[in-house]
């Protein structure tokens, strides 16, 4: 055969496939949508849940701890050491009148950043008093852990709404290289 006669056959079966797959949807009109009407009930919204601080029960899982933190080169030694058993543990340090904010929180709520939590109060206070310096309202809570276990957490404000803890997370983020939890304040 030659090649002319190749490609005209060509064409005509291609033709021919092309009319028996578009010629009977031509023939029949347009195609009829059916739609299936189900009832649907959306039930109410739940009322919103109230989260409230509780101390941990015996059996509960202990919040991570992180041990050690960076401290500067500037830092005093004693710092970076951890507190030996037998010292006495002072009590919790209360942020100063300066670093709590001017306007009273909404409707009786503040937020903080949790920067870290910390087993040795060595390090949260050497944290805390960077975070001072660098112009942050840093304070350290005690809480206890457990039956005898001691917990550290380093908390940067309060703020009265929830988008200024956000920012000032982000902040912290940004320009101190440390990642933060939102959480209320008492």
């Amino acid at each position: 055969m030659q090649q002319r006669h190749k490609q005209r056959l060509v064409g005509a079966v291609v033709v021919i496939a092309l009319a028996v797959i578009f010629l009977p949807m031509l023939l029949r009109g347009p195609v009829e949508h059916r739609s299936l009407d189900v009832p649907v009930e959306v039930p109410p919204r739940p009322a919103a849940e109230t989260v409230t601080r509780t101390e941990p029960r015996p059996g509960d899982a202990p919040p991570p701890v992180l041990d050690r933190i960076p401290v500067p080169d500037s830092a005093p030694e004693q710092a970076q050491e951890a507190p030996q058993a037998d010292d006495a543990v002072p009590a919790p340090d209360i942020p100063a009148a300066e670093d709590v904010p001017s306007r009273p929180p909404a409707e009786g709520r503040a937020y903080a950043v949790q920067v870290g939590s910390f087993r040795s109060r060595d390090n949260a206070i050497a944290l805390r008093d960077r975070l001072r310096n660098a112009g942050y309202p840093a304070y350290v809570e005690e809480t206890q852990s457990g039956e005898s276990s001691t917990v550290y957490r380093l908390r940067v404000g309060p703020v009265a709404e929830r988008e200024e803890a956000r920012a000032l997370s982000a902040r912290l983020a940004d320009q101190e290289n440390l990642e933060g939890i939102i959480v209320s304040n008492p």
